[in-house]
């Protein structure tokens, strides 16, 4: 990653919609979602059309780092996350779901990734994933994965 290829920093929150409700009104809160995507077209994309369409507040991390650091003092509604990196977003997960985030353990997790075999759909399912996306796949899927989430009932308990 480079300032380049991707302008944001490693951690940014999308701006509100234009649509947002005018000063002095109460607006319903939107459930936070905390993207990881190392893609920034793809993480962009996916952000602006979900703050178009009101589904969710986006907060967007490039890495799994960014994400851990984020989750450590910022708690949010759901997570999709992209499993680019090895075990390192299951690992994320794993806080998540002991509780050693500032998450609720039972947060809505979905997931991303080019490939999954038998034994990594295990432990996603022992960590009660909520969905898993096959990359590549179409910006509509990844939305309508957010707005899933963004409606998704908690965990049960791990």
């Amino acid at each position: 990653m480079n300032a380049a290829t991707d302008p944001l920093p490693a951690v940014a929150a999308a701006p509100p919609p234009a649509s947002a409700a005018p000063h002095g009104a109460r607006a319903a809160r939107r459930p936070v979602l905390l993207l990881i995507e190392s893609n920034f077209m793809l993480r962009r994309t996916v952000a602006l059309t979900a703050q178009d369409l009101d589904v969710s507040e986006i907060h967007e991390a490039t890495s799994i780092e960014a994400a851990a650091r984020l989750l450590a003092t910022e708690p949010c509604d759901a997570i999709l996350i992209a499993l680019d990196d090895g075990n390192a977003g299951i690992e994320l997960i794993e806080q998540v779901r002991n509780g050693t985030t500032a998450c609720a353990p039972g947060v809505p997790v979905a997931v991303m990734a080019d490939s999954y075999d038998q034994a990594r759909m295990q432990v996603l399912l022992g960590l009660c994933i909520a969905r898993a996306l096959l990359k590549p796949t179409k910006i509509k899927s990844i939305v309508q994965t957010v707005a899933f989430l963004s409606r998704a009932t908690p965990a049960p308990a791990h």
